[in-house]
């Protein structure tokens, strides 16, 4: 799980890198500034995903079988504000996953009644992460980027 996360945040800044460097409220991140390398950022990335596929390995064949897919989950996620005004809810599913993911990982199948906690915990997170975007409006405007506050007009109305 802290593999699979560290890649997943890491991923994101990586993505983002422009918007970043570009955004007055997270122009002082780590890679925005150059304090880190994009280098280092793959290279922290690759070994973080490395670490996740030989966990996923070690736990059972079907948390090995899925790990590629929780992985194409939590990348996908960095990209959607480009083309979708759904961001907040894939953030929240790449989260949400984790329930099931859990559940696999400790007894090697998947109850149906964990998908009623997984759709909970989509929404909370994605629900939340509305809100934090909040903080974002006008530079996303600017950016023609499409998190889901920006169709709500003013700051204001956040």
């Amino acid at each position: 799980m802290v593999a699979a996360r560290s890649a997943a945040m890491t991923m994101n800044r990586i993505a983002d890198l422009r918007y970043d460097r570009e955004n007055p409220r997270t122009k002082q991140r780590a890679l925005a500034t150059g304090a880190l390398t994009l280098q280092f950022a793959w290279f922290f990335t690759v070994i973080a995903v490395a670490v996740f596929l030989i966990a996923a390995w070690q736990l059972n064949p079907l948390a090995l079988k899925l790990a590629p897919l929780a992985i194409a989950i939590l990348f996908f996620y960095s990209f959607t504000k480009r083309f979708t005004n759904w961001s907040h809810l894939f953030l929240g599913f790449g989260l949400g996953i984790s329930p099931a993911a859990a559940w696999i990982a400790i007894t090697g199948g998947l109850d149906p009644r964990m998908l009623i906690l997984c759709a909970a915990v989509t929404l909370w997170v994605g629900g939340f992460d509305v809100l934090y975007a909040c903080q974002d409006i006008e530079y996303d405007e600017r950016a023609g980027l499409f998190p889901y506050p920006k169709n709500l007009g003013s700051p204001r109305r956040c």
